[in-house]
């Protein structure tokens, strides 16, 4: 078995994002541009059907792009970026508030609950070991 799963690593575990035969890369051309209009602004509420009419698709389909580009839903990928973006500002002496709100988390302790759940750190303890 073990050694199976080393064949399988080396073949598929470099990281690179594959497309399907087929598809022509249209899976991660509209993967590009749903990461682009929800880093445009993370604090937006999240709305497939945006996502959807942007790439001309339907929301089951942009649920599809989002687990053959990322391998995660929407709303995981969500959650990743506005945690991503929270680490960089907890780097800064902005206000945990204030993070919050730019991030697109409901309050301060929406970030410091998904934040921990995430990091394994409060961002406090984040802002302390930065």
């Amino acid at each position: 078995m073990l050694v199976v799963l080393g064949k399988l690593v080396q073949r598929f575990g470099d990281g690179k994002v594959r497309s399907r035969a087929g598809d022509g890369g249209e899976t991660e051309r509209r993967f590009r541009l749903y990461g682009e209009l929800i880093a445009a602004d993370l604090s937006v509420g999240f709305d497939l059907s945006r996502l959807a009419a942007a790439a001309g698709v339907t929301r089951f389909q942009v649920i599809r792009d989002f687990h053959r580009a990322a391998g995660m839903t929407p709303g995981q990928y969500l959650r990743d970026r506005r945690i991503r973006a929270a680490s960089a500002l907890i780097k800064t002496d902005m206000p945990l508030a204030e993070i919050a709100a730019a991030t697109g988390f409901a309050d301060q302790s929406h970030l410091t609950r998904v934040f921990k759940a995430i990091k394994g750190l409060s961002p406090g303890a984040w802002r302390a070991a930065a």
